[in-house]
């Protein structure tokens, strides 16, 4: 996650140990005050909420990312995940601006995608990732069920998008494992 701890750790790593990885940040819904007023009385309601989030997110959050990719990791390449962005439009502007802002700064950014995005989220990705368009498909277990399927899968997404093997970096997410 694109939090203040991870950002310190990735700064704070020696030139051969940066070398060596390509994180993967995943950005993620600013925080933002439950209450309208400071003696928390006064609730706000689910929409004041959510919609103070995006905005937070469009406004402020995201103009920043590119700077602070900058910052604390450089121009080296790292993985990037709309994901947890709340809403399909978020996800695709958030996705348009943090490229164009991130390209105007050098920044070597590799969009993370899962196959079973939005339609509208592989095109975006597909648009701005920058040559020679390397995405990370993100194969999560359930994609795992059929491998003739998940072929299917990363076969079709190719074809459609215009793409090669050589152009895909895999990442299999296996999210937690049980007794370790």
């Amino acid at each position: 996650k694109w939090k203040r701890a991870e950002q310190n750790a990735l700064k704070n790593l020696n030139d051969l140990q940066k070398e060596a990885i390509t994180p993967l940040i995943e950005l993620v819904m600013p925080k933002v005050k439950l209450h309208k007023d400071k003696e928390k009385k006064i609730p706000k309601s689910q929409e004041e909420i959510l919609n103070e989030m995006i905005m937070g997110f469009k406004n402020e959050r995201s103009p920043q990312i590119p700077e602070e990719i900058n910052k604390f990791w450089g121009q080296r390449p790292i993985y990037i995940d709309f994901s947890l962005l709340y809403s399909i439009q978020l996800r695709k502007e958030s996705i348009t601006e943090i490229f164009a802002l991130g390209s105007a700064q050098g920044l070597n950014l590799i969009p993370v995608l899962n196959l079973n995005d939005d339609e509208e989220i592989k095109k975006t990705v597909c648009s701005i990732s920058s040559e020679p368009n390397i995405i990370c498909l993100r194969i999560v277990p359930s994609d795992l069920t059929s491998v003739e399927k998940l072929n299917e899968k990363i076969d079709s997404f190719l074809k459609l998008y215009h793409l090669n093997e050589t152009n895909i970096d895999l990442l299999i997410d296996l999210k937690e494992i049980d007794g370790l």
